[in-house]
């Protein structure tokens, strides 16, 4: 009976406390704000290409924080000060501030070529290929067909303009994420916008519609974003990062590249959300590949 007392009494000095850290961190929070925006004071037009200098003037303001007047270090808490929570703060401010109403399309370095053909799908003929075609005709405004000889002459169609999608397997039941076809729409600068699950001859495997733009979408809009990015250890602190900003991580993939390898995150969230992470990103100047962006109807 004495440890069970013991046990609630620590319960609840530990909720307590955790009560106040969260009620200080707000409170850090709001005079994290209140430096960036003293940071910000200028006439000076600020673009989304000045946006990492202001980024790393407002947190080299924060780091001072870690020393006293005398110029000797604080407490080891502090030594964490300019830590994610802190830089994803940050930029969240400056991004209101002065970034809200910049898009997707240039957060993500995508072109937005209006294609030749708008509607035709090209894709490498195959069964299963067949299947996922008809899916994506229903959800493309006045679809059209169009055979490539492989998949990289289908990529090459989009790239050129003769069609404005094209369709690769993304991944199935057998051999999980087929990373050389997500090479090949990095090669030709092409970005998912929409997927499809098909079952054939007892293997599923998930179909990407891939193009060379972003369709439009509201900050408000559910969705599934996928991000490439070289491998490093900052992946915890992007990941920590998504969470500050409400986005809730589906996975990570690792795949092999030309130059090493990469890991694929996944995550989803709203619109508004996944702008802010790229936007912090852009920031710390971590270099990303938005992979692809799907609308999440369950959101």
């Amino acid at each position: 009976m004495s440890r069970e007392r013991d046990i609630q009494i620590c319960r609840r000095n530990l909720d307590g406390t955790e009560k106040k850290l969260y009620h200080e961190s707000e409170k850090r929070t709001a005079h994290l704000y209140e430096l960036t925006r003293s940071v910000l004071t200028s006439d000076t037009e600020i673009t989304l290409f000045d946006a990492p200098s202001v980024f790393d003037e407002a947190a080299a303001e924060i780091k001072r924080a870690e020393y006293d007047a005398d110029g000797a270090p604080r407490a080891r808490f502090f030594a964490e000060i300019t830590g994610i929570s802190d830089k994803a703060a940050l930029a969240e401010f400056i991004y209101d501030a002065l970034f809200s109403r910049v898009t997707l399309k240039e957060l993500s370095h995508i072109s937005d070529k209006e294609p030749e053909k708008a509607g035709r799908i090209s894709y490498f003929k195959g069964p299963a290929a067949d299947m996922a075609f008809d899916v994506f005709a229903s959800r493309v405004r006045d679809p059209s067909l169009q055979y490539a000889r492989d998949f990289s002459a289908a990529a090459d169609d989009v790239y050129y303009g003769r069609a404005e999608f094209c369709i690769f397997p993304a991944s199935n039941s057998v051999d999980g994420r087929l990373a050389g076809f997500y090479t090949t729409a990095e090669k030709y600068e092409l970005t998912g916008v929409d997927e499809c699950t098909v079952s054939y001859a007892g293997a599923e495997t998930r179909f990407v519609l891939f193009g060379g733009r972003l369709p439009g979408y509201g900050d408000g809009d559910g969705i599934k974003a996928e991000i490439k990015m070289a491998r490093s250890a900052l992946l915890p602190s992007v990941l920590c990062a998504a969470r500050y900003y409400g986005l809730v991580c589906g996975g990570v993939d690792g795949l092999p590249t030309e130059f090493g390898t990469s890991d694929t995150v996944t995550l989803y969230g709203a619109v508004k959300e996944l702008k802010k992470l790229l936007f912090l990103l852009h920031c710390m100047q971590i270099n990303y590949d938005l992979a692809g962006v799907y609308k999440n109807e369950d959101m």
